[in-house]
């Protein structure tokens, strides 16, 4: 039997469980729960995405702490059935909606142009990107449920707007469970989603894409929506991922650059949140995103009861979610220089 520490596993499972199959291991068995958490309950772990097709070698099964003594005490033979069906293109659901900025509408795509007073580089980054994931673990309220309550609430807020001066992008969409090497298929799909019919739900006959052909597309959305939405003209991409506002508190938090974070940092301290830059280290979508050259800010991170069966609507309320909403409003103004 092999066996990690918490340590260990950390960033290195894919390496681990390679090592054990390595040493001759008939099957896989992952003790996997968050700290803090309950014991009871598994945490589900990201499954890696093989865009050949191919699955693990050996069968991998993860199950709850509360069974670790009983295995390793256990001498017995058992058996696992499993129904169901593998597949390596699994429907996708993909959600795209722009709003434009108001003298695009009235003034001939000049923004400042009339009674609309705009910061100076909304001429020149006259984008921002708003993305959330749909899909997650379980019910995933606490997981999903902030991201998705809090960019229809900024939806519905910017378009109430007479004075907008950028056109906001806003995109949600599936695949986050499914790992790729720069990240997760649920970047993926936001260029399919931006290259696709941005009303309806999407499916794709294939999913041989990785997040650098992702962003290296980004650069060619001249087509039919006419967007172009370039780092350098994009004034902030803002990534709301997981646990962003739960019954443990606020989320973590993360910017780009200096820059950013200046804007940034006190509206969602203010908030409850602890922001902090990137650094080389850091994984995550709001890494993916910053590395490929954008401005971001987001969240993206954990809570008790993170990917289990326990994570339901009562995983966050709208004391938090208020909380969460307004610091990230006030950060959002902040960052692109225009009141909302």
């Amino acid at each position: 039997m092999s066996s990690f520490s918490a340590a260990d596993a950390r960033g290195n499972l894919k390496a681990n469980i390679a090592t054990t199959i390595s040493n001759d291991a008939v099957a896989v068995i992952i003790i996997n729960s968050l700290t803090g958490g309950d014991y009871r309950q598994i945490s589900a772990l990201n499954a890696p995405y093989l865009a050949d097709g191919k699955t693990a070698p050996v069968p991998i099964v993860v199950v709850a702490p509360r069974y670790l003594s009983s295995l390793k005490a256990s001498s017995k033979l058992a058996a696992l059935d499993v129904k169901g069906k593998y597949s390596s293109a699994r429907p996708f659901r993909s959600v795209y909606g722009r709003l434009r900025n108001s003298s695009d509408a009235s003034a001939g795509g000049q923004p400042g142009k009339g009674k609309t007073l705009c910061p100076r580089h909304a001429s020149t980054r006259p984008n921002v990107l708003i993305t959330t994931p749909i899909s997650g673990w379980h019910r995933c309220g606490g997981e999903r449920g902030p991201g998705v309550a809090i960019l229809l609430a900024l939806l519905r807020r910017l378009s109430q707007s007479k004075s907008r001066c950028f056109n906001y992008h806003f995109i949600a969409n599936s695949g986050h469970e499914l790992s790729v090497a720069d990240g997760n298929l649920g970047l993926v799909q936001v260029n399919n989603t931006l290259q696709g019919d941005p009303c309806c739900e999407s499916r794709e006959k294939s999913l041989l894409f990785t997040l650098k052909q992702t962003f290296k597309l980004l650069d060619k959305h001249a087509g039919r929506l006419n967007l172009d939405l370039k780092p350098q003209n994009t004034a902030v991409w803002l990534s709301l991922g997981a646990s962003i506002a739960t019954i443990d508190g606020m989320g973590k938090s993360a910017f780009s650059d200096a820059s950013i974070g200046r804007a940034v940092s006190p509206a969602l301290r203010r908030a409850g949140f602890s922001p902090t830059q990137l650094n080389k280290a850091d994984h995550g979508e709001v890494q993916a995103v910053r590395l490929k050259g954008y401005r971001t800010f987001g969240f993206d991170g954990a809570f008790s009861r993170f990917h289990t069966v326990a994570d339901d609507a009562s995983s966050t309320n709208q004391v938090v979610l208020e909380r969460a909403l307004t610091g990230i409003l006030e950060a959002l103004v902040q960052v692109t220089g225009e009141a909302l």
